[in-house]
């Protein structure tokens, strides 16, 4: 089996047990619904790490593919970092005048269509303003995914529900590059970018 299939599904199933295991030893005394809002934030959230990642084992390959420099393509990783890392902050606090439960839904929306735009790029000068637009969609997300949790649980319970989601994002730094390599091996480069709209429909 290919070793990045073997640290996938390996990370995957510690990702799993870890979240069942906390989920089932207080849902008995817990609200099912901030359950349920955790898990479908979390799995919104984890792409926008994963995606940080996700690229660099293909790098070589779109840039081969478009025939651009090393320096241009590297632009693809970015893009993407300075845009969700410069409008995060300032998502935070336009969610809290526009609504936090509205800013995530359009940043959800907007990752999963630029992310289909990323896959059907041209040329690697619009893939790269596509994935500063992606970068963009995932700081609206980021900004307030956080704060959409802690809403939701009660103080005896957040510092678990702040675990899991912890857990949620380092785990998907840590898959990106073998979710990357294993979809660009079998599909091709172009399907590291629809895995966001597989995952959010």
């Amino acid at each position: 089996m290919n070793q990045h299939l073997k640290l996938t599904i390996w990370i995957i199933l510690e990702i799993l047990i870890f979240c069942t295991c906390g989920v089932t030893q207080t849902l008995s005394v817990s609200n099912k619904k901030s359950w349920q809002i955790l898990f479908a934030v979390g799995l919104g959230t984890i792409m926008v790490p994963i995606n940080a990642s996700i690229v660099n084992v293909s790098l070589p390959i779109i840039t081969e593919f478009f025939g651009a420099t090393v320096t241009t393509s590297e632009w693809v990783l970015t893009s993407y970092l300075i845009t969700l890392l410069f409008f995060v902050l300032f998502f935070g606090k336009f969610g809290n005048f526009w609504g936090h439960e509205r800013l995530y839904m359009a940043g959800l929306i907007g990752f999963v269509f630029s992310s289909l735009l990323c896959s059907l790029a041209p040329s690697i000068l619009l893939l790269i303003i596509l994935r500063a637009i992606q970068g963009f969609t995932a700081a609206m997300m980021l900004s307030v995914s956080l704060r959409l949790v802690k809403k939701s649980f009660p103080k005896s319970m957040l510092g678990q529900a702040l675990g899991i989601y912890a857990v949620l994002i380092a785990g998907g730094l840590t898959l990106g590059p073998a979710i990357g390599g294993i979809l660009d091996g079998i599909l091709g480069w172009r399907s590291i970018f629809l895995i966001n709209c597989q995952r959010e429909f």
